[in-house]
């Protein structure tokens, strides 16, 4: 398993915004009219084909964000209208770190989310999945100054071709800088902004550093291949986004979706939870945990599950069929439950599709958890309430459709949001206890004394003080297998670190391994 991206360089990417300045009106643009980028330069520069119709320019900003101009999403005879949010009238994909697109690089990703600015032509576009082997370029913080000089990227026609195959780049001066855009003069011979360019970036690049300046609105195509030969204005109006930061960073967090206490994601059935990524396609990749210790290695198995077509939150791995070997769940928006089983003994021999195991109780996906209750190897069915309350089916099946038995409220709550709520066994006796996160990572734990899960519950108070993270960073698994769940904190990079739980009753303290993974650079997507 790779190390991936750390959080603070794609926080500063955020952080840098672009500006943009008015010049006159002019048709929105669409390709760079200048030299072809040297290979693999600038692999931030993405395509955008929307519905096979009409092609765009965009910068990767983030793994899984785009930024681009919204009239690109726009219909031609409409192009200053508002486009909505959400996802793309016309099916869109992404090519990004393929600066030859003859070539089979980079990644081919869907846009499934647009979230436009209302008070300029810009768009942050989201992608399936986190594009991976490409850096985001980082947003500027300070706006150009007149006469500074900015290189442009974009796929969009030259002079001379009308579908070119590779990137191409020029240098450009700022011209006029106003509130939320700013003008652009062609520096390099022969400069210009052509169709397919449009939303394609703008940057400053200084000691060694690309900060993103602005994206491309408009612009006079003199020079383009098509352009009316009388036409010889070359310059072109940008969007500013240096002023943007904090928008541009609550989009992003407020879009990311957070594991929600899955009970142990254990594919191979050696008891000990491995290393999964669910990416927003519900596709699933998987490192299995080698190490006795979690810190014996990681072996990637790849991807294992293609995805069933919702979203990753939506996913949940827990055994349903007590063969010990984690399914793959599928939670809709009233809580039922589509099961696909488990069939390889290392969790590659293919998925038993099941269909509707449970038809739901009314409640949102979130609200849902999957846990052995009663200790009898199989998963039950939990719905947990906004106080932190807890309803639960026993699974009575075998194989996990043997139906549902209603144990009704197990449990009143302790006054947390149910995203605090966790659910695993802490001391070794197979039955799933009660923990509470604390806003530093600190847990309270209530120990589950029934054998039928209804035996009320022991209050051990705070197990562990926490380390200083975010309820939404903890996990708690068994990674070295010894049937005791271990405190594990996942950072935004997706990299683990672990303190063992060293009591048979989940109170003899905390061993600290550090770090067991780097990462796969997706934190947010990663079960354990």
């Amino acid at each position: 398993m790779t190390a991936g991206r750390p959080r603070a360089a794609w926080v500063t990417g955020l952080l840098a915004t672009a500006v943009t300045a008015g010049l006159l009106t002019a048709s929105p643009a669409n390709a760079i009219v200048g030299e072809t980028a040297a290979k693999d330069s600038y692999a931030f520069t993405a395509k955008l084909d929307i519905g096979g119709k009409r092609s765009c320019s965009a910068a990767l900003v983030e793994r899984q964000w785009l930024i681009t101009s919204a009239s690109c999403f726009a219909e031609p005879a409409a192009r200053d209208a508002k486009i909505a949010a959400g996802a793309p009238a016309l099916r869109t994909t992404a090519t990004i770190g393929r600066t030859d697109l003859s070539q089979g690089t980079g990644s081919v990703v869907d846009v499934v989310e647009l979230v436009p600015r209302e008070d300029r032509d810009l768009v942050m576009a989201k992608l399936a999945r986190p594009v991976t082997g490409v850096t985001p370029v980082a947003l500027a913080t300070t706006a150009p100054a007149p006469g500074e000089e900015l290189r442009k990227t974009g796929y969009g026609r030259t002079k001379d071709e009308w579908v070119p195959n590779t990137l191409h780049t020029a240098a450009f001066t700022v011209g006029t800088v106003n509130a939320t855009s700013l003008g652009l003069a062609g520096k390099s011979a022969g400069a210009a902004v052509c169709q397919g360019d449009g939303g394609g970036p703008a940057f400053r690049e200084a000691g060694g550093r690309i900060e993103l300046v602005g994206v491309n609105s408009r612009a006079w195509r003199g020079g383009c291949l098509g352009t009316d030969a009388k036409e010889t204005r070359t310059g072109a109006v940008d969007t500013r986004t240096d002023d943007l930061a904090d928008w541009a960073r609550q989009t992003v967090e407020s879009r990311r979706r957070t594991p929600l206490g899955d009970y142990r994601v254990d594919f191979n059935g050696d008891g000990k939870a491995d290393y999964v990524v669910v990416d927003d396609n519900s596709a699933v990749t998987v490192w299995v945990n080698n190490g006795g210790d979690g810190r014996g290695g990681w072996n990637e198995w790849g991807r294992v599950a293609e995805g069933v077509g919702v979203t990753g939150d939506k996913v949940r791995f827990a055994d349903v069929n007590g063969d010990r070997k984690a399914d793959y769940i599928a939670v809709d928006d009233k809580g039922g439950l589509h099961a696909w089983i488990n069939n390889g003994g290392d969790g590659r021999g293919g998925w038993n599709d099941w269909g509707m195991i449970a038809a739901g109780v009314g409640v949102t996906a979130d609200k849902v958890r999957l846990a052995d209750i009663n200790g009898d190897g199989k998963a039950d069915y939990i719905a947990v309430d906004d106080k932190g309350g807890l309803r639960v089916w026993l699974n009575n099946g075998g194989d996990g459709r043997g139906g549902w038995s209603e144990y009704g409220q197990i449990a009143s709550g302790v006054g947390v949001s149910a995203d605090k709520v966790r659910l695993a066994d802490v001391n070794g006796d197979r039955k799933a206890d009660y923990i509470a996160v604390d806003d530093k990572g600190g847990l309270h734990a209530w120990i589950n004394n029934g054998g039928d899960g209804r035996g009320g519950w022991n209050d051990w108070g705070m197990i562990a003080a926490g380390v200083g993270v975010t309820a939404d960073k903890v996990r708690l698994a068994d990674i070295n297998g010894d049937g005791k769940a271990d405190y594990t904190v996942v950072d935004d990079n997706g990299a683990v670190r672990v303190w063992l739980n060293n009591g048979g009753d989940g109170r003899g303290g905390w061993t600290g391994l550090g770090r067991i993974a780097e990462g796969a650079g997706y934190g947010y997507t990663v079960r354990i």
